[in-house]
């Protein structure tokens, strides 16, 4: 059997484009269909702007990476730290 570490910048790199992936979508989202609230509401946990302006796309983006590499770095040292499998 393999060994089951988790490669950091794999798993950074991909959570990273997933999440800003997601973050884009909900607010061209908020910005064309601006009754929808959900995808406001996801866009509020990564800025303070008004869903679907510039700002909010530019400052939300460098938010969703930020806080993707930070979970990254947290979630792969400590499942590297716990996991006990024979590798």
């Amino acid at each position: 059997m393999g060994s089951r570490k988790i490669d950091l910048l794999a798993f950074g790199a991909a959570l990273s484009v997933s999440m800003v992936m997601i973050f884009i979508l909900c607010n061209l989202a908020a910005y064309f269909m601006p009754s929808i609230t959900f995808t406001h509401n996801w866009v509020r946990l990564f800025t303070d702007e008004p869903p679907g302006t510039h700002r909010s796309m530019v400052e939300g983006v460098i938010s969703t990476i930020s806080g993707s590499w930070i979970f990254a770095l947290i979630f792969s040292f400590s499942f590297n730290s716990l996991d006990r499998s024979p590798s």
